[in-house]
């Protein structure tokens, strides 16, 4: 298994985004499918390679859950500024600044949840199977990755491909992703696409103007779309697996 990003990678990112405080509502992206995989009586969950937490954000605060977010790129001074930005007390989510694949906490985990990881490795299937090793018995793994296949999966190519060279688009496919999970140790596996229609504005400003135009006239779309619940490999911007 090869990282197709680093920790270098990852710092300038995050350092290059104007702000990473934003308030976590109920419409939060993937909000949804976080409460669909969450089973009665299900207390702990664990965010990996989620930094700054947005999602683990969105589960104390809206699911009641009690989650621990892990990332090597853990800026604590961002994270406690998030958490004041939605009424959450310093501790509501506990940090490890860390390897995910090396640390090796006491406990397992009755939700185990990335967004944007899987995609970042040659070979999905130890990162999927280090899913499998954190989850308690009766709990679920829920894998989010980008839908590179559809409108804005092509934007995307055409506005940042240097980018998209730090992604394995075939681990974003749906039939793959399912038959990995399956060949790690899952037995029940669901995988669809999620959310509505989106666009992103990575490497927007290195276009012309007619092209951020054009753009920004999709955002606009965008945010009228995604009121709609219609979930399909045109639109979504996320291939959401649920596994068991």
């Amino acid at each position: 298994m090869r990282a197709l990003t680093d920790e270098a990678f990852w710092q300038e990112h995050w350092r290059a985004q104007p702000s990473l405080v934003r308030r976590v509502g109920r419409g939060y992206p993937l909000g949804d499918a976080l409460a669909r995989a969450t089973r009665a009586g299900a207390r702990t969950f664990v965010e990996l390679g989620g930094f700054p937490g947005y999602f683990s954000v969105y589960c104390r605060k809206h699911l009641g859950l009690e989650p621990t977010l892990v990332d090597f790129v853990a800026d604590r001074e961002a994270v406690q500024a998030l958490l004041a930005a939605n009424g959450l007390d310093s501790d509501a989510v506990r940090v490890v600044e860390g390897d995910v694949f090396e640390w090796e906490p006491e406990e397992r985990f009755d939700v185990v949840f990335s967004s944007g990881l899987v995609e970042h490795f040659d070979d999905p299937g130890p990162v999927l199977a280090r899913h499998a090793s954190l989850l308690a018995d009766g709990g679920t793994a829920l894998v989010a990755v980008p839908n590179l296949h559809g409108v804005a999966g092509r934007l995307r190519r055409r506005l940042d491909p240097v980018g998209l060279e730090s992604h394995n688009a075939a681990a974003t496919e749906p039939r793959r992703l399912r038959e990995e999970l399956l060949r790690v140790g899952f037995d029940r596996v669901s995988v669809r696409y999620s959310g509505g229609f989106d666009v992103s504005r990575r490497g927007l400003d290195r276009q012309g103007l007619p092209t951020k135009a054009a753009v920004y006239g999709l955002k606009a779309l965008a945010r009228v779309a995604r009121r709609l619940p219609i979930d399909s490999r045109t639109t979504s911007p996320y291939v959401v697996a649920e596994a068991r």
